[in-house]
């Protein structure tokens, strides 16, 4: 009981009443008399609007119990000024000059209730349970408008999903459909809610047992995968899905779905499958050594070639790097050439590589800037020019003895 001038901790179903009056003494014994019947309540007193506005400002009240006549404004007056600000606040008049007008004035104004003073003997305990019966109304509506307000945000925010989104009932039927799975169907909402689904049996046949109905019976709590079928009012079509028991209140109310048409994806997924293994195939084709090489001076991939020429396993090689095999490269001239090389820059030099057992390969490495897996990395394909080297030391060695011959024209006819 008090002015308002020390705030309460109050538990949380405590209801905090602003009580308004000028009569002298009244105010606290209101206090008293409510406070005594009802543990509930904690009563502030104001005897003026201005000393009540005051009160307002600085606590938080549940309720409003106010007279008619009071000083600088009448309850009515205070009445329309609360309700600037709080338009859900329960307020009660409490007046000893009550009138039919003044109540129906009241009461367009917008009052909770009208209580007139000192009409019954046990006015307290019912002006009491008035005042909670007013605070707990107004609570569950702030509750509802609440839970309104979460559920169609919860609402907006499922039917923007990119995923087909549903709640099944136990008979695996839509009870709601966001707009994406309406959309998917080609048909309203409201004519695809009630209608069977045609994805549950094609789940039912990918799982042993029933794991539909392991769901509602609470024996599992998703079911996924994914499908490939012909779907009714849709064609052709490859879905990745999860499923969920819905439950409400510790109970399993139905079954949550959401799906996720991947066809285009999978299509592409397939698409590029088949383009790689062609490329494969071509890369291993090859009579030439080719591997890619990556930013970090690794070899990313290698083909048959470079496998048999070199005498080493694909996997081996795979786990070194290209001064393994040449010492002139190392990993930091490599991330160098890939991050300055120009994108249709074509290096060719001459090197030597060692095999696995020591063979020196003279080779002409051709080498270009690719996109592998996504990051930029050297595809160097290298030719083994063996042959071409002992042509040429040949060569060299006729042109050495004839330029010998030359130069002594007599040795041949002696």
């Amino acid at each position: 009981m008090g002015n308002g001038d020390e705030k309460m901790s109050q538990p949380a179903d405590s209801i905090v009443v602003l009580f308004v009056d000028d009569e002298p003494g009244l105010p606290d014994l209101v206090a008293r008399n409510l406070e005594a019947v009802a543990d509930q309540l904690e009563v502030l007193t104001a005897h003026s609007v201005s000393g009540a506005k005051s009160i307002l400002e600085e606590e938080s009240v549940d309720c409003i119990v106010a007279d008619y006549a009071l000083p600088e404004k009448n309850g009515i007056d205070f009445l329309e000024h609360v309700r600037a600000d709080r338009p859900n606040i329960p307020y009660i008049l409490f007046t000893g000059k009550g009138s039919e007008a003044i109540a129906s004035d009241a009461i367009s104004k917008g009052v909770t209730d009208y209580f007139k003073k000192g009409r019954i003997n046990n006015q307290w305990p019912v002006l009491a349970n008035r005042i909670q019966n007013a605070v707990e109304l107004s609570r569950s509506q702030q509750a509802l408008e609440t839970r309104n307000k979460e559920l169609q945000t919860y609402e907006a925010m499922v039917h923007s999903m990119l995923e087909s989104a549903c709640i099944y009932d136990e008979n695996a039927r839509f009870e709601i459909v966001n707009e994406n799975l309406a959309e998917w169907y080609g048909k309203p909402r409201a004519e695809l809610e009630g209608e069977t689904s045609n994805l549950i049996p094609l789940v039912r046949t990918q799982h042993d047992g029933d794991p539909y109905q392991e769901l509602l019976d609470g024996e599992r709590e998703k079911v996924e995968g994914r499908v490939e079928s012909e779907f009714e009012d849709h064609g052709l079509a490859v879905l990745e899905y999860k499923l969920s028991p819905l439950r409400v209140n510790g109970s399993i109310e139905g079954v949550v779905g959401v799906t996720r048409d991947i066809t285009e994806r999978a299509r592409r997924k397939e698409e590029l499958q088949q383009a790689f293994e062609e490329y494969q195939d071509l890369f291993n084709g090859m009579n030439d050594t080719a591997w890619v090489i990556g930013a970090d001076g690794t070899f990313l991939t290698v083909n048959d070639a470079a496998v048999q020429a070199l005498g080493y396993s694909r996997e081996e090689l795979l786990s070194m790097q290209p001064a393994d095999i040449d010492g002139k490269f190392e990993p930091e001239e490599i991330r160098d050439l890939i991050e300055n090389m120009a994108d249709d820059e074509i290096q060719v030099f001459e090197t030597l590589h060692e095999a696995k057992d020591g063979t020196k390969i003279p080779v002409e490495i051709s080498s270009s800037l690719i996109t592998y897996r996504e990051e930029r990395a050297i595809l160097s394909i290298g030719r083994d020019i063996s042959s071409r080297k002992e042509r040429e030391k040949r060569l060299e060695q006729f042109a050495s003895v004839v330029s010998h011959d030359l130069r002594n024209p007599l040795n041949g006819a002696q």
